[in-house]
This record gives structure tokens, C-alpha cells and sequence, in this order.
């Protein structure tokens, strides 16, 4: 009896330190992976972010600046929407017509900004409107920014208004 006794009694301490750290190895190798993966998971979902916003946009500047009347050359001109004598700018990071007047709700952002890409300025060059071929056409350049300031995504596109420029 004392025999069976002997064979029944559990573990050594060096086989636990080494069950302890072979666990602990796991969990290092387990965190890792994870915090890997949820930092893959945040730049691909910012991207994913930035590319919509920047989409939607770009889609509303060019509708608001496609029936664009009265075409001054400081970029001011007539909206349907926003009403005389609007420009685009940037205020805190959004997109503005007219009177600070936002082209899209803050929810439209999902903590992205927007910052001018020609000028550090808050202002116009957002939206500037040329001359080719005695045409007036809108150029318009922005870039999208995470929370940190980076780029993450840029857009540079033009709009030939449909109506005549009267103003230009």
C-alpha cells in the first residue's frame, strides 16, 4: 500500500516552473498576435473610412460645383443649396460652403479630418476655378487625416460647371 501511496504524488517543482513557463510563453506568443492584429484591423478599417469619405466628398463637391452659377475669380459663386456668393473652406477639419454652412454631417468623418493639400491654410485654394479654353473649370484638392494628422488619403479632381460663368 505504501508503494501505491509513493507513485500517486503529484507533481515536482521544476516540472510546474516548467508547465508555468511554457504557459507563459503562450500567452506572450497569444498577445502578440492579438495587439498585431488589431492594429492591422484600425489601418485597414481608417482606410476603408477614408476612402468612403473621401468618395461621398467628392461626389457632393462635384454636384454642388457642376450647377455652380455666377463664377467669380476668388472662387465665390451661386448655389442652389447654399444660396449667393459661397466658397468652399475648411472648418475644424470639415468641409464648408457659404456661411460655415457643413457639406456633410460630422457623423459623414468617423473621426477623419480633412486638410487643404495645397496650402496649410484653413481656407480657399480648397477650390479654385481656372480658365482652359475660355471655359471656367474647378480644380479641387483635398486630403483626408486620421485623428494623428497623416495622410491617409488624397483627392484631386476637376468640375466643368454646366451653366455659364456670368461673374468670370
Amino acid at each position: 500500500m505504501k508503494h501505491k501511496l509513493r507513485s500517486r504524488r503529484g507533481m515536482t517543482l521544476s516540472e510546474v516552473l516548467v508547465a508555468l513557463l511554457i504557459l507563459s510563453l503562450v500567452t506572450v506568443g497569444v498577445a502578440t498576435g492579438v495587439s498585431a492584429s488589431l492594429r492591422v484591423y484600425r489601418q485597414a478599417t481608417e482606410s476603408s473610412d477614408a476612402q468612403m469619405l473621401a468618395s461621398t466628398l467628392s461626389t457632393a463637391l462635384m454636384d454642388e460645383l457642376r450647377y455652380a452659377r455666377n463664377i467669380q475669380d476668388d472662387g465665390s459663386f451661386t448655389s442652389d443649396t447654399f444660396g449667393e456668393g459661397v466658397s468652399v473652406g475648411i472648418a475644424d477639419g470639415r468641409i464648408t460652403v457659404g456661411d460655415d454652412e457643413k457639406l456633410l454631417s460630422d457623423a459623414a468623418y468617423a473621426g477623419l479630418q480633412v486638410r487643404n493639400l495645397v496650402k496649410e491654410t484653413e481656407t480657399l485654394d480648397l477650390v479654385k476655378p481656372v480658365k482652359v479654353n475660355n471655359d471656367t473649370v474647378f480644380q479641387v484638392a483635398f486630403e483626408i487625416c486620421n485623428s494623428a494628422g497623416t495622410g491617409v488619403q488624397q483627392v484631386e479632381f476637376s468640375v466643368s460647371p454646366l451653366n455659364d460663368p456670368v461673374g468670370a
